[in-house]
């Protein structure tokens, strides 16, 4: 016992001691005790108790992502995957185990479904059919890996060993990007902590529903559910009459977002690669409000259409007038705008301002000495700046 704890404890920390794998660390450690007490297990019990420690040990860890889910799926995987697998009853054993498969898969979307919709805003619909191919590979890659690390200074079976992992790796990377290119492979969800948080009490509601088989507890269900799209339904209507201005710090490559209903434009200084486009926090912010796809614009560039003006580094959306990155000179010259966005100066104490002008700024040693009027936001010191109208 002490020889197996002691090995994957090793192991966890090999791997970084992530939630999840402190979680399974913990609960197996737990388990091993118990048997060699000759004491029977309660699979509930030994994750409440896993949890418990983790949290001893460091109590931000609820707060972690990889907690939240680790936990949401193995409690739905012991508590509905046998449900579930008995809806359809297979013979064959090599039938079964994929069909053991899909119901594992079925029963952990179910309940880590609210969290990953609220963090990451997306649900993937083929979920069911890449961990036909991921869990397998997974119980061959993991083994091989390991013995890899002994094997290290053998060439040739090392060698050996590393084209088979390359090829496994390279085979599974190529199916998953084959289904994620299938039509409607991610569906884009925005929920709020509300909604987050009814979303968690509907399943929670649904599994005490099979458990009882109570109808208090499927009606209550059914009514959180209807929560959830009445509170949406409200949400869309009020985005659709929304504006709004965000500017990330980004860094040197200025970022503004303009925002109006599920339209929006990002401009930036230089040009962005498409995977600089992806991974850019104004496509995240797509995502989590559910707004349309984002026209990205640099701001050099001339663009002229019947919502938004961009010419000389100035911007007119909605009723305002932005500048980024102007020069004294020509912000002493230009009409003034409302929101003067990473200007190329360190004070504006000589710059005669209009009352209620913005300016956002990357700049740590840039000063106000201009009237209390002017309102300044320091991206590198307070974060991203919103603003809605």
């Amino acid at each position: 016992m002490l020889i197996s704890i002691s090995i994957l404890w090793i192991y966890a920390f090999i791997t970084g001691l992530s939630p999840s794998v402190m979680r399974a660390a913990a609960m197996f450690s737990i388990f091993a005790i118990g048997e060699n007490l000759n004491r029977r297990s309660n699979i509930y019990n030994l994750m409440a108790i896993s949890a418990f420690i983790l949290l001893l040990i460091n109590p931000n860890n609820l707060f972690d992502i990889g907690f939240q889910l680790s936990y949401a799926a193995v409690f739905g995987i012991v508590f509905l995957q046998p449900k579930l697998e008995k809806l359809i009853f297979v013979k064959n054993k090599i039938s079964r185990f994929f069909w053991m498969l899909v119901t594992v898969s079925v029963a952990a979307q179910i309940t880590t479904f609210p969290i990953t919709s609220y963090y990451f805003s997306q649900f993937p619909t083929y979920f069911w059919l890449t961990n036909i191919f991921i869990i397998p590979a997974v119980m061959v890659l993991i083994p091989l890996g390991i013995f890899l690390l002994f094997v290290s200074k053998i060439p040739v079976i090392s060698a050996i060993l590393a084209f088979l992992l390359n090829i496994l790796l390279k085979s599974t990377y190529f199916l998953l990007s084959l289904i994620y290119q299938f039509p409607f492979s991610v569906f884009n969800i925005s929920i709020d902590p509300f909604q987050f948080t009814i979303l968690i009490a509907a399943v929670g509601s649904a599994f005490i529903f099979l458990k009882n088989q109570k109808v208090f507890y499927l009606k209550s269900t059914l009514l959180l559910i209807l929560f959830v799209l009445v509170s949406a339904l409200f949400k869309n209507i009020y985005q659709l009459n929304q504006t709004e201005l965000i500017v990330y710090n980004t860094g040197k490559n200025t970022g503004v977002q303009l925002i109006h209903g599920k339209l929006n434009y990002i401009v930036t200084d230089e040009e962005l690669t498409d995977d600089e486009k992806w991974f850019h926090p104004g496509t995240q912010t797509c995502r989590t409000l559910g707004l349309d796809t984002p026209i990205f614009f640099v701001s050099n560039d001339s663009v002229v259409n019947e919502s938004f003006l961009l010419k000389n580094k100035n911007v007119f959306f909605e009723g305002k007038l932005f500048s980024i990155n102007k020069n004294q000179n020509e912000l002493n010259y230009s009409k003034q705008p409302d929101f003067i966005i990473n200007p190329a100066l360190k004070t504006i104490e000589t710059i005669d301002l209009k009352q209620n002008t913005t300016i956002i700024t990357n700049k740590s040693f840039f000063k106000n000495n201009s009237s209390d009027s002017v309102e300044v936001h320091n991206t590198s010191i307070k974060g991203a700046f919103r603003k809605k109208w």
